[in-house]
């Protein structure tokens, strides 16, 4: 755990950490050059499996990453971020499974994020490792706060986390890995994700917005695909699941994915299966979004033909229905207003 002026939040994360039933582990903290009270509660604690380290100078989350993978002698390694918080079988469930797995080098797990009301509830990411390394072609398959890593695998191929991607550095490190190994996500809540002002996440939006599309573009151009500036944006927009506003656009959206699907599946680099399973995933949530187009959302969530592996959740088609009916009832009293 890499901790740089986390005062506000590091006791009860640590405590999250110190009580997991699977308590066999070494607690690294590495002090990024805080310039708060950090070390302060981080030394409160009394605990043996508390191991605190320090940069001389603020050195950026991923050299700091890159620094304690340096110190580790451990079969495992498990990330987390100083303002988050465990629920107390996290290690528990990650040992046992990468233990019953041994070929796979990463796994992550779902989680639920709070502390603006705005972005609660659950974030599901994909599952099976072949939809996980077909997802990377649309954003970023794993948690990164979530992960426990074998060691082992990131020493053999010589893997760590590239300072460049200073703000998306996990992602370019998932989309490396996945070419020496499987990496999974167990479909479970793992992480209690704080999502509040001083996060990464929202301070440096833009930053990560550009590095994310870098990242995307390196995995477009691995099955030969160019994307102009144009192609990024409408991209990246169905990645993310943003709202479409008109039937050409979704249109143009379906174009756009079976062209990746079937220039994906040319390059060999996917099975059919995972490919299928993530375009499926990516556009469900594409179409539970954009139902504010009426009844013709319906046809294009159950027309796309290569998303037929991916069935969304029982509560997800409950959101896409009540959107639709709400959206169709915005239209109702719109045109009441009108008349």
């Amino acid at each position: 755990m890499a901790a740089y002026n986390g005062e506000k939040y590091i006791r009860q994360c640590m405590e999250s950490l110190l009580n997991q039933q699977f308590g066999d582990f070494e607690l690294l903290i590495i002090n990024d050059a805080s310039t708060d009270g950090s070390v302060s509660v981080i030394e409160s604690f009394n605990d043996p499996r508390i191991r605190l380290e320090h940069n001389e100078r603020n050195l950026g989350l991923a050299v700091t990453l890159n620094c304690g993978l340096d110190m580790i002698d451990t079969e495992f390694v498990a990330r987390m971020d100083c303002d988050d918080l465990c629920p107390p079988d996290r290690f528990q469930k990650q040992v046992d499974y990468l233990t019953a797995h041994p070929d796979i080098g990463v796994v992550g797990m779902w989680m639920k994020a709070f502390g603006n009301p705005k972005m609660e509830g659950l974030v599901r990411c994909p599952t099976g490792s072949e939809c996980i390394k077909a997802y990377m072609l649309f954003g970023n398959p794993i948690s990164h706060p979530t992960v426990m890593m074998r060691t082992a695998f990131l020493n053999q191929h010589e893997l760590r986390y590239d300072p460049v991607y200073n703000r998306t550095e996990d992602m370019d490190l998932w989309q490396r890995a996945a070419d020496c190994f499987p990496l999974e996500n167990i479909p479970v809540v793992g992480l209690y994700w704080r999502n509040h002002v001083g996060s990464v996440t929202l301070s440096h939006g833009s930053v990560m917005e550009n590095q994310h599309d870098t990242l995307l573009k390196r995995q477009l151009r691995k099955i030969g695909l160019n994307a102009t500036d144009e192609e990024m944006q409408l991209h990246r927009k169905i990645g993310l699941g943003r709202r479409m506003f008109s039937i050409e656009e979704m249109a143009e959206a379906q174009d756009w994915m079976t062209r990746i699907h079937e220039m994906a599946l040319q390059s060999g680099f996917y099975t059919e299966r995972g490919l299928n399973k993530a375009i499926g995933m990516v556009w469900w949530r594409l179409c539970r979004n954009s139902a504010n187009l009426g009844k013709d959302i319906w046809r294009y969530s159950r027309k796309f033909a290569v998303g037929d592996s991916y069935v969304p959740p029982q509560n997800e088609r409950f959101v896409l229905v009540l959107s639709f009916f709400y959206h169709a009832m915005l239209r109702l009293i719109g045109r009441g207003v009108t008349s």
